[in-house]
């Protein structure tokens, strides 16, 4: 089977052909280079994806996170809402764990913004 993708990895956005074979991508055509070719066989037999969202911060604003590696894409929706019930007080700097262990993916949600501490 023969399946067409868009690679994502670079501004040239290059047309691959991967053949799938038994659940496996044997052959990767049309890129212009080897992240091309690493991209499209992940992508077609274990998409990953990056999570960007954001919790509340108990002073009422918004705190945007992201996960600090990919996840698996079947994961994301689950991911999110793993979120939704997290309230997090200032002070927060980047890179501090939001969540940890996502859905036992072994990922963290990261702040991707320091807040300083709420004057009162």
């Amino acid at each position: 089977m023969k399946k067409q993708i868009i690679c994502i990895n670079c501004p040239i956005g290059c047309s691959l052909i991967v053949t799938l074979e038994n659940g496996e991508a044997t052959e990767v055509t049309g890129g212009q280079c080897l992240r091309g070719d690493a991209y499209a066989r992940m992508e077609c037999v274990n998409p990953l994806r990056v999570i960007t969202s954001t919790v509340r911060l108990s002073d009422g604003g918004m705190l945007p996170v992201k996960t600090r590696d990919p996840v698996p894409k079947q994961l994301v929706m689950e991911c999110v809402q793993a979120l939704k019930d997290i309230e997090i007080s200032p002070p927060v700097r980047v890179g501090d764990i939001v969540l940890a262990d996502v859905c036992r993916t072994g990922v963290d949600f990261v702040a991707t913004r320091s807040v300083a501490r709420p004057v009162l």
